[in-house]
């Protein structure tokens, strides 16, 4: 009996380049991401557009956690983070700008053409170009050259709820070759941050227990290291009072111990995850 044998195709170089760049961006998003608290504080959003951010050159970003109808419309915004990097720089401004546009998408759907995320899929995901986006209700919200394209993707919070979501959406101002490459890292972007704001915010519906900006500082100054007097005498509060905003934090972030309080701040996602 004959083998037969089968003649693989060689990789081209610059297949090969597109590959190696696609796993640098990976692995630099990877680590990026890594540095997110799982924690509910005040611009846990923003943090995530800015780690998304890291890994383009020229790009409009927003990242927002949301409450989604069936339908794919909107029923709640809950927190938003945008972001605009212009040659590997984050320009405020434009960022802020982005921002107030995506406060008015209470009551619209998530996708330009109000895909759903499927039954048995955590993420949705789409490449729109602008005559796409031309009389959508996106249309105001982005502004995409003629040779432009918009990747929107969904994100489910925890499979066992399909109400909250992050959606993740990234303007580039020119369709590439690399447009598979780009839709591939911001797939990746929204199932990892997504983990992380399982553990942060929880898969709801139901309040989310925000950090207040106080509460913040004063975890950020316990990550360094610092004990409850030095945290005190730098924020210029009594003890007493840092002890509060201390059981506070135990208490929303559901720690037992300053150990597990200080391992959240730092990203690290317990191996079983809250069911709710």
């Amino acid at each position: 009996m004959k083998s037969t044998s089968t003649t693989e195709r060689p990789i081209d170089s610059s297949q090969l380049g597109r590959m190696q760049r696609m796993l640098e961006r990976c692995a630099q998003l990877t680590q990026s991401i890594g540095k997110i608290p799982a924690v509910a504080t005040p611009d846990w959003c923003e943090r995530s557009s800015a780690a998304l951010a890291s890994v383009f050159t020229h790009a409009d970003l927003a990242i927002i956690l949301a409450d989604v109808a069936e339908s794919g419309r909107v029923n709640e915004v809950l927190s938003i983070g945008a972001c605009a990097v212009r040659h590997g720089k984050l320009e405020r401004q434009e960022g802020l700008d982005l921002r107030v546009r995506f406060e008015g998408m209470v009551g619209l759907p998530w996708s330009p053409d109000g895909m759903t995320i499927q039954d048995g899929s955590d993420v949705a995901s789409k490449t729109y170009g602008r005559t796409e986006l031309i009389n959508t209700s996106h249309a105001n919200t982005w502004y995409i050259p003629a040779n432009g394209s918009l990747i929107a993707t969904a994100a489910l919070l925890c499979p066992q709820s399909r109400v909250r979501k992050l959606l993740t959406y990234v303007a580039l101002p020119e369709s590439t070759e690399r447009s598979f490459e780009c839709m591939m890292v911001v797939r990746l972007a929204s199932a990892l941050l997504a983990r992380v704001a399982h553990v942060a915010m929880g898969a709801g519906p139901g309040a989310i227990l925000w950090l207040t900006h106080r509460e913040q500082e004063v975890l950020d100054l316990l990550v360094m290291g610092n004990s409850v007097k030095e945290v005190s005498e730098t924020l210029g509060r009594s003890p007493h009072t840092i002890h509060d905003h201390v059981k506070s934090l135990h208490r929303k972030l559901n720690a037992n111990s300053r150990g597990e309080l200080v391992a959240k701040a730092l990203g690290h996602i317990p191996a079983t995850q809250p069911s709710n």
